[in-house]
């Protein structure tokens, strides 16, 4: 009988885990390029070599690589972007830049500004098959395939 040949993927040495030393770099190069790639982890991992899951094995609190001091540095890298992100939006916010001025309303008070979509229904319902016709507060219709806008236009 013939021996088989092992597979290719047999016959690769399995590599050791990286060492303390080279850890520390991979950590630190991470650290480097974080903040100038707006935290993009992603491409982040990418620059630095490293894996996604290398990452969040580091960063995962209780996990078996967690390093405190690493996800420490990592918080402090992201609220220093969103300190400036903060500070852009104030200077666009006196600048009275309209998009900036409905976001800052409609995350500082919600309940007053956010987008709502209230529905009211008057008169009747017809039966029209297994679709609902909504008409919305200024007069359109939800279902434009069932019926025409001209017909509801002079409803009150």
């Amino acid at each position: 009988m013939r021996k088989r040949k092992k597979s290719a993927k047999a016959q690769k040495p399995l590599l050791d885990k990286p060492d303390r030393k080279s850890t520390l770099r991979n950590k630190e190069m991470f650290l480097s390029v974080y903040q100038t790639q707006a935290c993009n982890i992603s491409r982040t991992c990418e620059l630095a070599k490293i894996s996604r899951e290398t990452y969040y094995q580091w960063r995962k609190q209780g996990g078996k690589y967690y390093d405190k001091d690493f996800n420490r540095q990592c918080t402090e890298i992201e609220e220093s972007l969103d300190d400036i992100a903060e500070s852009q939006l104030f200077k666009n916010l006196t600048e009275g830049k309209e998009q900036s001025l409905f976001f800052w309303l409609k995350n500082r008070r919600p309940k007053k500004w956010k987008d709502r979509s209230e529905v009211g229904v008057k008169g009747e319902l017809k039966d029209v098959g297994a679709n609902i016709i909504i008409i919305r507060p200024d007069g359109k219709l939800k279902d434009k395939s069932l019926l025409h806008e001209e017909q509801f236009a002079n409803r009150t």
